[in-house]
């Protein structure tokens, strides 16, 4: 093989690793490098190095049912594209609850808390309520997570919530739609299919 064909050989070769990196959309949205992670109204965004956009990593949650999460068009002046992404080269980032409060035990693990509670575990699914805007085009990740309470119901037994997601989604959203508080794809090749961002309201309650 001559130069000439070599040349092209890793040209063309080139021009295919360009063209599959921006398909994924991850080459759009490295933050490897960026501004980092700012905390704004009580919720912790990661941001892109112009400033310019921002995925949710965490927000905070009061422990309720029928909490209401409703995503801003911005945050600092980016706009907040996802909730939850991706780092680096394609690294997911799952956006989850947390509380600043000594009523939960955000560290306690599930398993260990049934374990050592038994069937003195109550374990509730409240729901958290996820208001999609019309700039969410990014990825939609929410993780569940458990927080024991710290208190014990007058019969001794303690409490842990697991939280599930009901979604609402602005009709002027180019990629995603919901329905009976699912999350569906509006466009593309997975057209109507469900995004299946985390735990759904309806999930059944033995399922962590």
């Amino acid at each position: 093989m001559n130069r000439t064909r070599i040349f092209f050989a890793i040209s063309a070769l080139c021009v295919l690793f360009i063209a599959g990196c921006t398909g994924s959309g991850k080459a759009a949205w490295d933050f490897e490098g960026s501004t980092g992670y700012r905390s704004v109204d009580g919720n912790g965004y990661y941001f892109n190095k112009a400033g310019t956009y921002a995925f949710l990593n965490d927000f905070a949650w009061d422990l309720s049912d029928e909490f209401v999460l409703e995503l801003p068009e911005k945050a600092d002046g980016a706009v907040v594209f996802g909730v939850g992404g991706f780092f680096g080269t394609g690294v997911p980032v799952q956006a989850v609850p947390n509380t600043d409060s000594t009523a939960a035990d955000n560290n306690y693990w599930f398993e260990k808390a049934r374990e050592e509670f038994g069937e003195d575990l109550e374990v509730r699914h409240p729901v958290i309520r996820v208001i999609l805007g019309k700039n969410i085009t990014g990825t939609v990740r929410l993780q569940g997570g458990f927080f024991l309470l710290s208190d014990e119901t007058e019969d001794g037994r303690r409490i842990g919530l697991i939280p599930r997601y009901y979604f609402e989604c602005s009709e002027e959203n180019s990629k995603y739609y919901s329905k009976d508080g699912h999350l569906y794809y509006k466009t593309g090749q997975n057209q109507n299919e469900d995004v299946k961002p985390g735990p759904y309201w309806d999930d059944p309650d033995t399922e962590y």
